[in-house]
């Protein structure tokens, strides 16, 4: 998957994230699913990857977030990549725990073709835009 030219940007730390979830699905609509996405963030704050979280709002089919991040140790694609997957497993296990099955279906048919994936939650990429300035960051 490319990165968009993402990988230029190795001096960059502060980025507004907009990612998607297939078919614009209003997943995030039920609290559940919501709570799911923080405990993930959260996590791989403190985890696997270190960043600050500087402002963020979960739409029913939107995550839109500010990130801060120190691009000497880590890379937004890998931050994304990460949370959306498993975000994605902790959603797709609680679609089935509780008889979700208009969403699975759904999932199952975003699953991309000729692949072992069998569910897909999120759109294959994300949008992010660098916030280089103090004025740009405000302006969010």
């Amino acid at each position: 998957m490319g990165l968009r030219g993402r990988s230029n940007f190795t001096e960059e730390g502060t980025f507004f994230i907009t990612t998607s979830v297939v078919d614009y699905t209003p997943v995030f609509s039920d609290q559940k699913y919501c709570k799911l996405l923080v405990d993930n963030i959260k996590y791989y704050q403190g985890c696997a990857h270190f960043f600050k979280v500087l402002g963020y709002v979960i739409m029913p089919s939107q995550l839109h977030w500010m990130i801060n991040i120190d691009p000497s140790t880590d890379t937004i694609s890998n931050i994304m990549r990460d949370i959306k997957k498993y975000t994605a497993w902790d959603v797709f296990a609680a679609a089935e725990f509780l008889g979700r099955k208009d969403l699975l279906r759904i999932f199952r048919r975003n699953a991309p073709k000729n692949t072992q994936q069998k569910r897909k939650l999120w759109m294959k990429r994300f949008d992010g835009e660098i916030i280089r300035s103090q004025e740009r960051l405000g302006s969010y």
